[in-house]
């Protein structure tokens, strides 16, 4: 889950709520759209129309060297090209 108005944080949710959210890592603001690429990392549009990859376990994260206008959604392919 993303916290995407009131601060930062992208976290993991329990689906049956027997654990707390774990935080992940709180460096990006506005965690709108998601996907997974083929190595279960976890890829998030961020502000000014980049893509950030996030390691689940470690919170580690990089830029992706892609750029676009404006972000409202992302997909990544199962081969592991963007669409």
């Amino acid at each position: 889950m993303g916290q995407f108005a009131l601060g930062n944080g992208l976290y993991e949710i329990d689906p049956n709520g027997a654990k707390p959210p774990r935080v992940i890592t709180k460096e990006f603001a506005y965690t709108n759209a998601m996907d997974f690429d083929k190595d279960n990392n976890i890829l998030l549009t961020i502000p000014g129309g980049k893509i950030a990859r996030v390691n689940p376990d470690t919170g580690k994260s990089e830029i992706l060297e892609v750029s676009f206008p404006h972000n409202s959604a992302l997909k990544w392919a199962r081969m592991g090209k963007s669409m």
